[in-house]
């Protein structure tokens, strides 16, 4: 199993000005790492695998939750309230989970091919996503 390190840098931007910058290190063992988000609330890290997300507690080691029923996750990403998690999977769904509890509320379908990206937009209303 790879151990990975992940530096997060943490920046507060109001206008141009840089109001504080913290460095985060987190440490966790996370076997073949494909994707990571951080929570918009800095309280989650998600990070992905071929196999599933786990839910990390930021600034520790411990595991929020393991989110399965997901293959080939290409991208992860918070919702701007941080109330969900969407995945872009391989096998060209996106699934949406609840957080912090990890229930699957929808899986959405219609791409042909893998989703490689996906980003909440509109205040979390519409929920944009690229693939094949």
């Amino acid at each position: 199993m790879k151990k990975l390190t992940v530096p997060l840098a943490l920046l507060t931007l109001m206008s141009t000005e840089l109001l504080s910058q913290d460095l985060l290190k987190a440490t966790v063992k996370i076997k073949s790492p494909v994707a990571l988000a951080y929570s918009g609330d800095n309280k989650y890290l998600a990070v992905s695998t071929s196999s599933e997300v786990q839910i990390l507690n930021a600034g520790s080691d411990t595991k929020a939750t393991t989110l399965s029923g997901s293959r080939a996750v290409n991208g992860i990403v918070f919702s701007t309230d941080n109330s969900t998690l969407a995945a872009a999977s391989g096998d060209g769904t996106i699934k949406l989970w609840t957080i912090p509890d990890g229930k699957l509320v929808s899986t959405l379908k219609g791409h042909v091919g893998a989703v490689q990206a996906l980003r909440f937009t509109n205040g979390d209303k519409n929920l944009v996503s690229i693939g094949r």
